[in-house]
């Protein structure tokens, strides 16, 4: 705790940094531990508690994992909880509120619940009076938090078990106050009745909701026992008023007590009604009465309802609200109170009364009334019809006159002129007759599309009696009443030419109508129409439900019966009528209407196809529609309050109340309801129609063929736009090919070459249902080409024999003039399957299976194919052959869906076809380009960044990411503009990589003139940021450039169009925090540079030299940065090396060199497990190359000489291969080269290491055996220490070499002469003494471990000679007892291994005496004695066991005398 409390700064420091860059799994590590430091700390971390809040609180707009985001928040919890809560200072309220205000608008919907959660929980263990000032914060600032704020203020109110916490009523009374003070209030009550809805919600009964309960009714009572005086105070008293009403309306009341009840009904007559608060005393009247029980109702109900009368505006708005709302006490409290004061209310509020008293007609609420109100109600009535006048007022009023017209007697006399003036018809001087011929002859000109006016109008002509007088029925539809009727009639000619249109609409009373009205006696018809009229009405007037659809079918199957021949009217009236059963949404129907049809066509064919084409036409232009007027497509919903999203923030019963409220208040409810009632019920669907009736037309097909000049254009027109197939629905592209392919004889058809094609170019849709019908209308051509192969075609379209088919076809095989159109077709119901995307795979393996059988197509066959990619991108091959190549914008038609679909198709054919298609390429490149080029400079160019390392997202995760793409870009299209730059950006990434699989193609292209146009629009801008774009992983981009630099005729692409590309490429290995991937494709790209600059001049002069300095800067820069052993042995390192090693003859600058001989050199020292012994040779070729450049290597007494001089001397006794030891005598000779004073020794170490030029990597023994005798003879004596060292190592590695015994006894006896030098007085033993210490005897004492014998006795025998001769050296000397004196038969070194093996005990025996009497040291003991020892400590099956024992009794002894590490290792081997 101390030194958490001494650090924290720089934790928290810390902790910022590392949160800034955690993905998922690491911000929840990093969360968890700021909630244990902030456990910890408490009010220290106050001074960084805003940077703390704004780091969490910007996590909170992130898309993060789900238990990330629950530490989150858990984090926020806690540091609100130890350093909001606690701090006495309120600015950190004000702060953290607006930090919370500026975030929560960006988070998603379940963020914002959750913060809400969080923000609950600290309003709760606020003090009272920090928590009143975050609630009045919260109020104060609700812009964009309407719906957050609710959700804090909801946790932080309900507790437990049904129940409020204790904070409810410090928190909810602080809102009040704002809200009843705030200059503006909407906000707020929202607030509060989403809040008070769920806390009711909440409450299980009114005792629980008492803690908030209590506070407002206080408050309440306070105000409203206040007469207001001013503006001010009525504004207060109509918001406490809405307040309330939201408490009483929630669940009818039943959370408030029935005191509360009683408070708040005994305050309602003492409520002066005034117009400022006459909206909120009607909901809050409301509420209260339907919340109340029958004592309120009969007692203050019955008082204020007859005080409400008195503003009769408002109290007719109270009574018609209560009735709509099914008050229960309405017929014993409100009835009547209205019904006493009718005639006042409508002398003083005639509009608002009357539309009162329609309402309740029309529910059925005024009951029984007696005579005295019908006669005022009827003077009054026929006083307001005999004055009526066509207003838009009028209108409204009539609607409300008619409900009432039970209680007028004189209604429809009154009425009679009401419709002549309607129809300006001249008034008649008999007012008990009219013209209704003339009436009908208005109405079917105007009104023909109204189901109301022709429903009015059939029942006045269906009321008819044989005296003509008045009857007593009434119309009571809008305007039209029960009339006389005049004896006149009209011809049925006339009435049906407006009719006829009605007869096949789809709605059921326009038809019922309109032959109603034909039927009648109104109209003269002939006996063959009448019985027409009297079967299609018999079938019109039998139900649409399951009951009566038996009927109906039997009345559809009989109506052709009485059709005769000459009634032309007859006989298009039923027709329209069977088409019209089509309309009807019953599918029972359907088949036994074209049934029908189908045999009238064959008696009246014309007839039938004029009404066919006619029925076609119309869905075309969607005739009737414009027909209607324009005021019945007017949105008059009359729920202005609609539902919440949330289910605990509505209530049914407060919904209900507040729509009754919304309904009595508005000015427009009688036109709305006008125009609701004008609007048909019937539902019409135009897509089943359309398919019903040419299904229909395909049982009349020899009648739809012969007129064929009329159908085909028009399907033409709807299906051909500017000479391709346009995007009709799927279903009426298959319903129109099923009607064509019931052709007999489709070569006679007109245009009958466009409708093959387009059949042809059906085949590819992707859908197996249209391709399957289109292979019906190409078979019905019957082309003997074709016909011979309909089995094999038929099977490819087959969902479950397509791929057997595609295994036994052979194109090979085909005739020669079968193949053009066979193949043609095959192609295109190929591509139509390549296209599906069903199973997990969404088509790639159709892909590749179409693919390779389409391999063996020819170059020209494959065009057509071609032609079908590209026809979605409104393009062909054609326009590409000859043209120069420019970049176009890409069609304003062609969607991201089909580029995606295009450059991923586009992938699979370079793959599978490539070569194949290299005609097309111009085509296939120019539109890839042009589509890259498109989003590229959607995108922006290189402000658009989509930087790797940043996102932590790979660019290119490969192709399987190609089918996710391609999924995203169906997704919805209502997407935001992020989603819309994400599609782009894939767009763009999949351009980048059909550009690669273009130059991974073996073939010969020439790709310059499309480079040359394009480069600046597409790889020009994306250039710039090319390093940081590639850190994760190597980007499409960068696999073209590195596709460019794998041939020789690519590689100046490179440097032709911008000098930036190869240096932006070379950037990637300094970048920041970039992946061996990425370094592992530019060290493929630099390596296939150099490899082309070997043989071509050129390319070096114009590619690698240009570029030389960078690469070597970026590579001293990579090398700085391999840091430990672990990354030296990765390949990377080697391959920095080897890159290294190919460009290190480049280099002039000395600096770098210097740089690089630093850098070099330790590597050179690690070990062959750390850095191989081949990649040493490489930096050995490195050296070899700098040698030249490094000044200091001139001068014997500089520090970098004797560096490299001691480590290349170092590596002779390392150095294993013959292969490395030769490389090393080069580069010592390079060093020679340098250093002339080296000149002499250098052939010495070549000849030592010399390797025979007739065996490859076989020793020359003659040629080293020599060397070492004349090193041993004669170069001995005149070679100086410093020139010792090399010759050393090399003696030192042949000593350990168990196999070649003569080089091994030339080497031991070199070491010897090297140890008389050492041995003697001259003064060169002063300079030899040390590296004998240093260098040989180590070294010497290593090879006493080996498990060749050899190897130790000859390691043995030069120590021994060692301590024979050294005098000087105490550590040699202490050894000198074993000599014995000199004697062979007694010394220990001569009988350690002795060819006598008894021997071998004796000497274990004297060595283990010696120890006894304690002459040796711990370290000679252990780095000399004990490893010879250890070697006869084996099993006694294979060594004397005698020799054993005594070996294992020497070993204790070596262990009396070891201290207690080295004893400790000891026992533990």
């Amino acid at each position: 705790m101390p030194l958490l409390l001494h650090n924290w700064r720089n934790i928290v420091a810390l902790w910022i940094t590392a949160v800034d860059a955690a993905d998922d799994e690491a911000l929840h590590a990093l969360l968890d531990l700021l909630q244990k430091v902030t456990h910890d700390l408490h009010m220290t971390l106050l001074p960084v508690y805003a940077d703390l809040l704004a780091k969490l609180l910007d996590f909170l707009r992130r898309p993060i994992a789900t238990p990330a985001l629950t530490a989150l928040l858990a984090t926020l919890s806690g540091l609100f909880r130890y350093l909001l809560v606690p701090s006495i200072h309120l600015d950190l309220l004000q702060q953290m509120w607006s930090s919370f205000h500026a975030i929560l608008p960006n988070c998603s919907s379940e963020v914002r619940r959750a913060a809400g959660e969080v923000w609950a929980s600290v309003l709760r263990r606020l003090k009272i009076s920090a928590r009143e000032n975050a609630v009045i914060l919260m109020a104060n600032n609700l812009d964009s938090v309407e719906i957050p704020s609710a959700w804090m203020l909801i946790f932080a109110c309900k507790s437990v078990s049904s129940t409020l916490h204790t904070t409810s009523p410090s928190i909810i009374r602080p809102l009040i106050d704002c809200y009843l003070t705030s200059p503006d209030p909407g906000p707020l009550y929202t607030l509060l009745r989403r809040t008070l809805t769920s806390i009711i919600h909440h409450c299980k009964d009114a005792d629980q909701f008492s803690g908030i309960a209590d506070p407002l009714i206080t408050l309440f009572s306070t105000i409203v026992n206040q007469p207001p005086s001013n503006e001010v105070e009525i504004e207060r008293l109509r918001r406490i008023l809405e307040l309330i009403s939201v408490v009483c309306g929630v669940r009818q009341g039943s959370r408030l007590m029935s005191s509360h009840l009683s408070q708040l009904a005994s305050a309602l007559p003492n409520i002066r009604i005034c117009p400022p608060i006459k909206t909120a005393l009607l909901h809050f009247s409301a509420s209260i009465l339907t919340a109340g029980d029958m004592s309120m109702a009969t007692n203050v109900g019955y008082l204020f309802n007859s005080e409400a009368l008195k503003v009769p505006k408002f109290g007719s708005s109270l009574l018609g609200a209560l009735a709509e709302l099914s008050w229960g006490e309405w017929k014993l409290v409100a009835l009547p109170v209205l019904l006493r004061s009718t005639t006042d209310l409508l002398t003083m509020e005639p509009k608002q009364t009357l539309r009162l008293l329609s309402s309740l007609t029309h529910a059925d609420k005024l009951g029984e009334v007696d005579v005295v109100w019908r006669r005022t109600m009827d003077v009054w009535l026929s006083e307001r019809l005999s004055r009526w006048e066509l207003t838009p007022d009028g209108v409204n009023e009539l609607r409300n006159l008619l409900s009432l017209s039970v209680y007028a007697e004189k209604t429809p006399v009154l009425l009679v002129g009401i419709v002549q003036r309607m129809l300006d018809a001249p008034n008649s001087e008999e007012r008990q007759q009219v013209d209704l011929v003339e009436w009908t002859r208005t109405v079917m000109r105007r009104w023909s599309w109204s189901h109301c006016v022709l429903n009015g109008l059939a029942g006045l002509t269906q009321s008819r009696q044989d005296n003509f007088s008045l009857s007593g029925k009434y119309l009571s539809m809008m305007v039209f009443l029960i009339s006389p009727l005049s004896s006149d009639a009209t011809s049925f000619s006339e009435i049906y030419l407006h009719l006829r249109t009605c007869i096949s609409s789809h709605s059921r009373s326009l038809r019922l109508s309109a032959l109603e009205i034909l039927s009648s006696k109104l109209v003269k018809s002939s006996p063959g129409e009448q019985d027409v009229l009297k079967r299609c009405l018999q079938g019109e007037e039998v139900s649409l439900d399951a009951q009566g659809v038996h009927e109906r079918v039997l009345r559809i199957g009989r109506i052709g019966q009485v059709i005769k021949d000459g009634e032309p009217l007859a006989t298009d009236l039923c027709i329209r009528w069977l088409i019209s059963q089509l309309k009807v949404n019953l599918r029972p129907l359907w088949s036994p209407a074209a049934e029908a049809l189908s045999s009238l066509a064959k008696r009246f064919g014309d007839s039938v196809w004029v009404c066919f084409f006619d029925e076609l036409q119309a869905i075309t232009r969607v005739a009737e529609a414009c027909r209607l007027p324009e005021w019945l497509f007017e949105n008059v919903e009359q729920n202005e309050n609609p539902w919440e999203d949330e289910r605990t923030w509505r209530d049914g019963a407060a919904h209900k109340i507040r729509s009754a409220m919304s309904s009595w208040l508005d000015q427009e409810h009688d036109r709305k309801c006008i125009i609701l009632d004008q609007k048909s019920s019937d539902r019409f669907d135009l897509v089943s129609f359309e398919t019903q009736l040419l299904s229909t037309m395909g049982q009349c097909a020899s009648l739809v063929e012969k007129h064929n000049r009329e159908l085909v254009p028009f399907f033409l027109s709807i299906a051909v736009s500017d000479n391709t197939v346009s995007s009709l629905p799927r279903y009426k592209i298959n319903a129109w090919l099923t009607l064509f392919s019931k052709f007999t004889n489709p070569k006679a058809l007109h245009s009958t070459e466009t409708l093959f094609e387009l059949h042809c170019s059906l085949l590819s849709h992707p859908n197996r249902a249209l391709q399957t019908a289109a292979l019906n209308c190409v078979f019905k051509y019957e082309s003997p080409n074709l016909v011979r192969h309909e089995n094999t075609l038929r099977r490819f379209s087959d969902d479950m024999l397509w791929r057997d088919e595609l295994v036994h076809l052979d194109l090979s095989s085909l005739d020669i003039t079968d193949r053009p159109m066979f193949v043609d077709i095959t192609i295109h119901l190929l591509f139509g399957i390549m296209l599906e995307k069903k199973g997990h795979t969404r088509g790639g393996d159709r892909r590749a299976s179409v693919l390779s059988v389409l391999a063996v197509c020819t170059e020209d066959e494959l065009g057509l194919f071609v032609d079908l990619m590209l026809k979605p991108m409104r393009s062909s091959r054609r326009p590409w052959k000859d043209e120069m190549f420019m970049l176009s914008p890409v069609p304003l038609g062609v969607s991201p869906k089909q580029q995606v679909g295009f450059l991923n198709l586009l992938g699979e054919v370079l793959r599978q076809l490539g070569p194949n298609v290299v005609a097309h390429w111009p085509a296939l490149l120019g539109t890839a380009l042009n589509l890259t080029a498109a989003v590229q400079t959607r995108l922006g160019g290189s402000k658009q960044i989509e930087v790797s390392a940043a996102s932590g997202i790979d660019d290119t995760q490969g192709e399987e990411e190609e089918d996710r793409e391609d999924t995203a870009a169906e997704a919805d299209t209502n997407v935001d503009e992020g989603s819309v730059m994400r599609t782009m950006r894939s767009i763009r990434q999949l351009g980048f990589r059909r550009l690669a699989d273009f130059f991974r193609n073996p073939v010969s292209f020439d790709y310059s003139p499309y480079l040359r146009t394009s480069f600046d629009a597409i790889f020009s801008p994306r250039i710039t940021l090319l390093d940081q774009e590639n850190t994760q992983a190597p980007s499409a981009l960068l696999e073209v450039l590195s596709l460019w630099a794998s041939r020789p005729e690519y590689v100046y692409y490179l440097v032709d169009y911008d000098h930036r590309v190869l240096r932006k490429v070379l950037d990637c290995l300094v970048a920041t925090n970039v992946k061996p991937a990425v370094l592992m494709h530019v060290f493929d790209i630099v390596d296939r540079l150099l490899a082309f600059s070997s043989e071509d001049d050129v390319i070096v002069e114009r590619i690698v030299k240009p570029h030389l300095s960078v690469l070597l800067q970026n590579l001293t820069t990579l090398v700085e940065r391999t840091k430990g052993d672990q990354h030296l042995s990765s390949p990377l390192a080697q391959r920095q090396i080897s890159v290294l090693s190919q460009v290190a003859h480049h280099i002039t600058d000395p600096e770098q060199v210097a740089v690089l001989v630093g850098l070099l050199s330790p590597l050179l020292r690690k070990p062959g497990k750390v850095v191989p012994e081949k990649t040493k040779v490489n930096l050995l070729t490195v050296l070899n190359n700098l040698f030249s450049l490094v000044p200091e290597l001139s001068d014997p007494t500089s520090p970098t000489f004797r560096c490299v001089y001691e480590l290349l001397s170092h590596l002779f006794l390392t150095f294993r291969s013959n292969g490395a030891r030769i490389a090393l005598t080069s580069t010592f000779k390079q060093l020679a080269f340098v250093h002339p004073t080296l000149q002499a020794l250098a052939p010495l170490l070549e000849s030592l290491n010399a390797c025979s030029t007739k065996c490859v990597n076989e020793p020359d023994f003659d040629r080293r055996l020599t060397t070492f005798t004349t090193l041993n003879e004669e170069s001995y004596a005149i070679l100086s220490t410093h020139e010792w060292l090399p010759a050393l190592y090399n003696a030192l590695y042949f000593i350990q070499d168990p196999e070649e015994l003569a080089i091994c006894n030339n080497a031991a006896f070199t070491l010897r002469r090297f140890i008389g030098v050492v041995a003697s007085d001259t003064p060169a033993a002063i300079e030899a003494e040390p590296v004998f210490m240093r260098t040989v005897f180590p070294v010497l004492k290593n090879a006493l471990r080996s498990k060749s014998e050899l190897v130790r006795a000859e390691a043995l025998g030069v120590i021994a000679h060692a301590v024979l001769k050294c005098e000087r050296i105490a550590s040699l000397q202490e050894m000198r007892p074993l000599l014995a004196g000199g004697d062979d038969e007694v010394s220990f070194f001569t009988n350690i291994h002795h060819i006598q093996t008894h021997r071998w005990t004796r000497a274990l025996r004297r060595l283990g005496k010696q120890c006894n009497e304690g002459y040796f040291r711990g370290k000679t003991l252990v780095d000399v004695f004990a490893p010879l020892v250890e070697h006869y400590v084996v099993s006694t099956a294979s060594l004397d066991h005698l020799l054993v024992a005594e070996a294992i009794n020497t070993l204790g002894r070596i262990a009396k005398q070891l201290p207690w590490t080295a004893y400790y290792s000891l026992v533990q081997k």
